[in-house]
Parts: C-alpha cells; structure tokens; sequence
C-alpha cells in the first residue's frame, strides 16, 4: 500500500468530550457488562458513535489490543 501524499497533522487522539444521550449511555453501560453486545436502532441514533467510542476507551484502558470494524 502506498503512503498518502499528505502530511499528518498529529497522532490520533481519544474522543475525549463526547455529549452522549440516555439512551447511548444506556448501551455504553451494557457494553462494559456484557463480552458481546448487538447495538440495533435506526439511521442518526449514534450506533457508531458509541461504537467508535467504546472502542477507543478500550484502546486507552488497555482492554483490547486491536479493534477490527466489519460490515454486513
């Protein structure tokens, strides 16, 4: 794979000030109890937002080693 002609700006960083609704915080909880979890809801409502999210704490909290986004 080739390198990009552009420059990086800097490392990638945490989302660090993320505004989750009730209903995300609800699934962030049930993500921390539960190994696996199956986010479902309709188009906007932020299911890869949390995803995202919960990802890139488990990243900085050493919980998980690698991350790997699939799709249907």
């Amino acid at each position: 794979m080739r390198e990009p002609n552009r420059e990086r700006k800097g490392d990638i960083k945490a989302i660090s000030k993320v505004t989750l609704n009730e209903e995300q915080k609800d699934a962030v909880a049930k993500i921390y109890a539960n190994p696996i979890t199956v986010i479902t809801g309709r188009a906007g409502s932020g299911k890869s937002l949390v995803g995202a999210y919960i990802g890139l704490q488990f990243l900085a909290k050493k919980m998980a080693k690698r991350i790997f986004v699939t799709r249907a």
